[in-house]
């Protein structure tokens, strides 16, 4: 039945994707650099999600958010906190890999929403993305980021990459951990999907200032610590 069930959510999600984002194109004609594509579309495939497979979500630590603008760092084990957090953290941007940008449609919308791509293959991808990102901050915007730069299974960790604490230099504005839950329901590179409670949780702020040893020890120990906890919550 989970496969049934993911299957049609699936179709659905890709159905309704292309057919918003084709109706909608007269979006990209406006000048400006995000609308609101981003927060209702997430929320729709969301409420899909909840609707036909049955993937709920329980956000807590909200009270810890600091006064925008900020930097997110997020683990990263599925597509939901891609989604989600287009709604959590209002008007926020993702650091992403360059080639989403070239997707037909869906590509056009990320650069129109001003989000922040990432050419690993070049000497220059680093400063290009912190560039973009202090523009971001600027305009008020907070920034997503996923410091393992892909994808983990839930009770799994793979190596912070250093980009995260050069953000954290540069952008000089609070980090916001959050620790989360989503790949026990939602998990990578299948397209099942199982019902349950996906548990997303923000830890206290860092504040700017730390040293590159310090700060990436204490983002790393928080983050895993705390979906280590989550995971063992969601599945006892």
């Amino acid at each position: 039945m989970n496969l049934f069930q993911s299957i049609i959510f699936t179709i659905i999600f890709y159905l309704s994707t292309y057919v918003l984002l084709f109706i909608t194109l007269p979006v990209l004609l406006v000048p400006k650099k995000y609308n609101f594509m981003p927060y209702y579309w997430c929320k729709l495939i969301i409420w899909f999600a909840r609707h036909t497979v049955g993937i709920k979500e329980e956000i807590s630590g909200l009270e810890n958010l600091p006064k925008a603008p900020y930097l997110i760092v997020s683990k990263h084990q599925s597509t939901w906190e891609t989604l989600a957090f287009n709604y959590i953290f209002p008007k926020s941007v993702f650091v992403l890999k360059k080639e989403l940008l070239y997707i037909p449609f869906f590509g056009w919308y990320l650069i129109h929403a001003g989000m922040i791509p990432l050419d690993r293959k070049k000497a220059s991808g680093l400063r290009n993305m912190l560039k973009i990102a202090r523009q971001r901050i600027k305009e008020g915007r907070n920034v997503v980021i996923f410091p393992e730069g892909t994808r983990t299974k839930p009770g799994t960790k793979s190596e912070y990459k250093k980009g995260v604490y050069l953000l954290y230099r540069t952008l000089n504005v609070p980090v916001v951990p959050v620790a989360l839950s989503s790949g026990v329901f939602w998990p990578r590179n299948t397209v099942t999907k199982y019902p349950g409670t996906i548990k997303a949780e923000i830890l206290k702020p860092i504040a700017p200032g730390l040293d590159e040893k310090t700060f990436m020890a204490k983002i790393e120990t928080e983050i895993e610590a705390a979906s280590t906890r989550l995971y063992k919550e969601t599945t006892e």
